[in-house]
């Protein structure tokens, strides 16, 4: 289904740059969401006049219904509630309700310049935005735009000052290490126990990044790299120990336990299990991990220039 049927169904129509349509008085926008493979999402989106509360999001997700629902950020931390829509009709009924919660409670869309000055709008902007899953989608926000300039390159400074702090390049890379073990701990006792899972390897990665993080290591565009470098190197490493381990247990070496002919296809097999587990879990991560670096901040912020 195309913007322009959903639109219909909708009763939404195109005015200051993006297809909009009201609901109990609440003006949404509808915004489409790339979700790969040439598939299209369609949303019915609220941008309130100000950030919601982590209880008024539960309170909302109990009130609508959480499949389906999302909350991000357009300027203002979680100020934008979104409604997947599938079918139409399906989704303005929960917009019924999500829009009778706001009224209940006084919630107000936004009216004035996103940054709530008063001064003049002078213009619509299209911001682009991402929610919870990375996915990135386009709203249109008006705006005071000598305001929103000043603002943004407030923003842009502000992460830049924040980041001179993330200097600890050694001590960033040694507790990478340090977590990529702790990660690894699971998938270790999984393999004592006799079975293996690629899903524990998705644990790694990310225990390896947010040990990184806390040291203050530099969040740099090629982080996503080193942790995955670093994710295979330990990993690598705490399968070779357990087969060392196993070689010692039977007073040998790791060189003699892998001549055995019937001993090194299940070393192998093991191996390349391992491996493609790494790679999932590095793949799987790698997205979600950049998107928590300054160099993603800046570039989103750059995007809405």
């Amino acid at each position: 289904m195309k913007i322009e049927e959903i639109a219909v169904k909708l009763t939404a129509k195109f005015e200051r740059g993006a297809y909009r349509g009201e609901v109990n008085g609440y003006e949404f926008q509808i915004c489409s969401i790339n979700a790969g493979f040439g598939i299209k999402q369609y949303y019915m989106a609220f941008i309130l006049d100000r950030s919601l509360e982590a209880s008024e999001m539960k309170a909302i997700r109990q009130e609508v219904g959480a499949t389906g629902l999302f909350f991000t950020s357009a300027v203002h931390l979680n100020n934008t509630v979104l409604i997947f829509v599938r079918n139409p009709l399906k989704g303005k009924e929960r917009a019924r309700k999500l829009t009778s919660y706001f009224k209940d409670r006084s919630f107000k869309i936004v009216s004035k310049d996103i940054y709530g000055s008063n001064e003049e709008i002078t213009n619509h902007k299209t911001i682009s935005i991402k929610i919870q899953t990375g996915l990135k989608f386009n709203l249109v926000v008006p705006i005071n735009e000598a305001i929103y300039k000043e603002k943004h390159q407030q923003e842009i400074a502000k992460i830049i000052n924040e980041e001179k702090g993330n200097n600890n390049k050694v001590g960033g890379i040694i507790f990478a290490v340090i977590g990529a073990i702790l990660g690894s701990i699971p998938s270790l006792i999984a393999y004592e126990l006799g079975f293996m899972s690629w899903w524990l390897y998705i644990i790694v990665p990310f225990a390896s990044f947010y040990s990184y993080k806390n040291a203050k290591g530099p969040l740099h565009r090629l982080v996503p790299l080193i942790i995955g470098v670093i994710t295979v190197v330990v990993s690598l490493s705490m399968f070779l120990y357990t087969w060392a381990n196993l070689a010692f247990y039977n007073d040998m070496t790791l060189g003699i336990l892998l001549s055995d002919k019937k001993i090194l296809p299940l070393f192998l097999s093991d191996l390349v299990f391992l491996l493609i587990g790494n790679l999932v879990g590095i793949l799987f991560s790698a997205k979600i991990i950049y998107n928590k670096t300054t160099a993603s901040k800046l570039k989103d912020l750059e995007e809405n220039q």
